[in-house]
């Protein structure tokens, strides 16, 4: 018995090798991006962003025979975070979501949503959709993104939701602003399969490459 390994970083196709009986693989999608923080005037409580959602992972095996000699490999695309806002009175944005990334029509494991924007209430953070796989596998929501800063005193961004060596975490939120006015610490991302989440403002930890495991959550902005 032999076994042929591909690994795809980018888009591309996947070639059944001669005499395959069984695929196995991993598929990983990307998390979401995090919404901006609102611009309100000094003294409006406000929440900070909510975190991007983890991507979901579908782990899969089957027969060969359920796939055609050729497949299409789709590497998801991250979404766009929030941009800054720069008029005054204005609530943030939120995230747009991330894409999925699959293999022909069999696999699909679904990229986490943005995270909605701040304003004078809550921002909440994003989640992960559902893939499906063809034959038997184990399909994996990432972890949810952190809650955005509330407008209380304790104005602290959510924490994102955490993860493990089969569920990619969610990111970190940001800080909300209290009326006083006065701010806060950004939420920590979520930690996942061994790497650890961002502090506050940083990126997401990063797993070993070709490794099949999905990354930590990025932590929320003071």
């Amino acid at each position: 018995i032999t076994s042929d390994v591909q690994v795809f970083t980018s888009s591309g196709t996947w070639t059944k090798p001669d005499g395959a009986l069984s695929v196995r693989g991993v598929v990983v999608a990307p998390g979401g991006p995090g919404g901006s923080g609102p611009r309100q005037p000094s003294g409006t409580a406000t929440s900070g962003g909510g975190g991007g959602g983890g991507g979901e992972v579908v782990t899969f095996s089957f027969a060969a025979s359920l796939l055609a000699a050729t497949e299409a490999v789709t590497i998801g695309t991250p979404g766009t975070p929030g941009p800054s806002i720069a008029v005054n009175s204005t609530n943030g944005t939120a995230g747009t979501n991330s894409t999925g990334a699959s293999l022909g029509t069999k696999v699909v494991a679904r990229g986490g949503s943005g995270g909605s924007g701040g304003n004078t209430a809550t921002a909440s953070g994003g989640t992960s959709g559902a893939g499906f796989v063809a034959g038997s596998g184990t399909s994996t929501s990432g972890g949810g993104g952190g809650a955005g800063g509330s407008c209380s005193a304790s104005s602290a961004g959510g924490v994102g939701g955490a993860g493990n060596s089969s569920v990619a975490a969610g990111g970190g939120a940001g800080a909300g602003i209290t009326a006083a006015p006065a701010g806060a610490v950004g939420g920590a991302g979520g930690s996942t399969g061994g790497a650890t989440g961002g502090a506050t403002g940083a990126a997401g930890g990063a797993q070993t490459a070709s490794s099949g495991l999905p990354g930590a959550g990025g932590g929320g902005g003071s």
